[in-house]
């Protein structure tokens, strides 16, 4: 995920989608239907807040307990986002490289596991990021 701020009043959202490089489909289009089956919905809450969602296909029905309730199938998603350079961030991610660059709003940014890198301009800020596996710098 890169988040980037930009001189513009609006947010740009770019997704790719792409299957790990040792994918083997077992059916021509089997590759096509689970890059669909990761859906990238927006929400917005307010004038003021965008909320991006990831949401994979469920896996099973009503009973698996000994399984995730979804899964990603092998389907990356990179994100690629510009802010409003003032905006403020608040940023939940699983697993995956976060990097957050010219934005000069409140930073709070967690990640489960993956690397978090903050590239800011001087100044003052208020900044909240952990990582249960991986470096905040």
């Amino acid at each position: 995920m890169s988040v980037e701020g930009w001189d513009q009043p609006e947010v740009e959202i770019t997704v790719i989608k792409s299957m790990s490089y040792d994918y083997k489909p077992k059916r021509p289009d089997a590759a096509a239907e689970r890059l669909n089956s990761i859906r990238v919905v927006t929400e917005r809450k307010s004038t003021a807040e965008l909320v991006i969602s990831t949401i994979p296909t469920s896996r099973h029905g009503n009973w698996a307990p000994f399984l995730r309730p979804t899964a990603t199938g092998s389907v990356m998603a990179e994100y690629r986002i510009h802010v409003p350079r003032d905006s403020k961030l608040v940023i939940h991610h699983g697993t995956g490289f976060v990097s957050v660059n010219a934005v000069t709003g409140d930073i709070e940014a967690s990640a489960g596991r993956g690397d978090i890198m903050l590239w800011l301009r001087p100044g003052s800020y208020s900044i909240d990021a952990k990582t249960k596996l991986g470096n905040v710098s």
